[in-house]
């Protein structure tokens, strides 16, 4: 999901971020990712923020609250 902030043209978007120190690896995001941007390796979730569309189902659907919704700027490329 793209938001437009309106500084300088600047974009953001919105992907999971995964608290380690609270996630128990219960793979509950992971089955709630409609495009598999989440796995669970080790007891922990990692995201992929390259496939993370930012629709917050993994974030919904965590039991400890592990998963956090962050804006992450996208950098304005020029020619």
């Amino acid at each position: 999901m793209y938001h437009n902030i309106g500084i300088e043209g600047r974009k953001t978007h919105t992907i999971a971020y995964v608290d380690i120190e609270r996630c128990i690896g219960c793979k509950q995001c992971e089955k709630y990712c409609p495009v598999g941007a989440i796995r669970v390796v080790g007891k922990k979730a990692y995201v992929n923020w390259m496939q993370c569309i930012g629709c917050g189902l993994c974030a919904n659907n965590c039991p400890q609250k592990a998963i956090i919704p962050m804006l992450r700027y996208i950098p304005a490329y020029t020619r």
